[in-house]
């Protein structure tokens, strides 16, 4: 079976001259396709220069999304898509591979459907000077950590250690080798022969891991085929019993019907996600946030005991676990009647606020294009979607009694 070798460079690296030694051999174009045949190589590119005439104002995650973008679309134009692949590192490499692989695990059905073919088809992934092992995904990926033996030479003179075994190396992981290279860590990846002893420490690795790829990788697609069909032929319900037993009692409770009516249609209308941005006064806080999403998966739990969406979540789970198991289930094609109500957004992360407690909202919502959502918020500075500014006379009334929480309070209730 047909193993795919992605590489990627690391900082101020090109994804030619990274791997190509003195003599202009490029091991993974001129030595490496004779030893493994059964491979296709890619050299994956990046901007990753910190001086020059062009420096990219990227970050490490876009760099990593685009890395998941072309993968995407290279196999699915040749029709790859369930070919194994295993990824060479080097340096800062390693910290675009893992933050793709997370990006790729982040992305559910109804979302970005490709990403979960590149995900399945990784099985194995080779680091050089880099830790890549870490988070809630790392068992389901064999590591390679390969790590300098020698100083490299500096441009002020002496020498150091760039990256350090204790830095490349993540100890008490399963499924991982530790492999030193005899080289430093400018010279690591470059290899002049095949006789060099880099070259055959790495490439005898790289045939292992082909070889051991085919057949886990088919072992996996056969999981997800059977996953699919007992997706299609499922009959789980989604529906949850409304509860307001949370929300305090409103005595005197007066209608806005022309903001309501207006809601209404901007939530019925239409197909794909609808977001309604309301404005008026805040007190959000990703904490809050958290706790809500807690509460939502003990009454899916509650209502739905068997439902497998949510994986494995369990009171001892991370809020960020559980907020990832809320997002799948909402994003489920067959879940797509569901509202979701963020209240009182006050603390936007936008350019303007340099508040470092501030929060982006978008970390919470669901990916896929169905499902509705309303935001209210004070800022009229934040854009999601639909906005609707509940009364002209609001900004004028907080300027009048300063912003203060109590005064506003207490004129509210003398209004109403």
């Amino acid at each position: 079976m047909v193993s795919s070798i992605v590489a990627v460079h690391g900082l101020n690296g090109h994804r030619d001259e990274t791997w190509t030694a003195a003599n202009d051999v490029h091991w993974l174009r001129d030595l490496l396709p004779t030893d493994i045949p059964n491979a296709r190589i890619l050299c994956w590119g990046y901007d990753a220069n910190t001086h020059g005439d062009r420096v990219s104002c990227q970050y490490l995650y876009d760099h990593a999304k685009s890395l998941v973008t072309d993968l995407c679309l290279k196999r699915t134009r040749i029709k790859t898509t369930q070919r194994p692949i295993i990824f060479v590192a080097y340096s800062l490499g390693g910290i675009i591979v893992k933050s793709a692989l997370i990006h790729l695990d982040m992305a559910r059905r109804g979302a970005v459907e490709e990403y979960r073919l590149i995900k399945t088809s990784t099985e194995t992934r080779s680091s050089s000077s880099n830790s890549l092992v870490s988070g809630p995904i790392s068992g389901d990926f064999v590591t390679k950590f390969a790590f300098e033996e020698y100083e490299t030479p500096t441009a002020l003179g002496g020498s150091i250690m760039v990256v350090p075994k204790a830095l490349a190396v993540v100890p008490g992981v399963a499924d991982t080798e530790q492999i030193m290279i005899h080289a430093d860590h400018k010279m690591m990846v470059k290899f002049v022969l095949k006789e060099d002893n880099g070259y055959e420490t790495v490439s005898g690795h790289l045939e292992i891991m082909v070889d051991s790829a085919a057949g886990v990788i088919a072992s996996r697609w056969e999981q997800e085929g059977r996953v699919d069909a007992a997706w299609i032929n499922s009959k789980e319900s989604f529906s949850i019993v409304l509860s307001l037993s949370e929300v305090s009692e409103t005595e005197y409770f007066v209608a806005r019907e022309e903001e309501l009516a207006e809601m209404h249609k901007a939530l019925s209308e239409g197909s794909g996600r609808r977001v309604v941005t309301l404005y008026g006064l805040g007190g959000i806080d990703g904490v809050s946030v958290k706790q809500s999403y807690t509460r939502i998966v003990r009454r899916i739990l509650q209502e739905h005991p068997s439902t497998s969406k949510l994986g494995v979540i369990t009171d001892d789970s991370r809020p960020e676990e559980v907020i990832v198991a809320v997002k799948r289930w909402l994003e489920y094609t067959k879940n797509m009647r569901w509202l979701m109500v963020l209240d009182n957004y006050d603390n936007p992360k936008v350019a303007s606020n340099t508040d470092p407690s501030a929060i982006d909202i978008r970390q919470f919502l669901p990916e896929a294009d169905h499902g509705s959502i309303i935001v209210t918020i004070r800022s009229a500075k934040v854009s999601i979607s639909h906005r609707r500014k509940v009364d002209p006379a609001t900004a004028e009334l907080t300027k009048e009694l300063d912003g203060l929480p109590l005064a506003l309070a207490t004129a509210g209730a003398y209004l109403y």
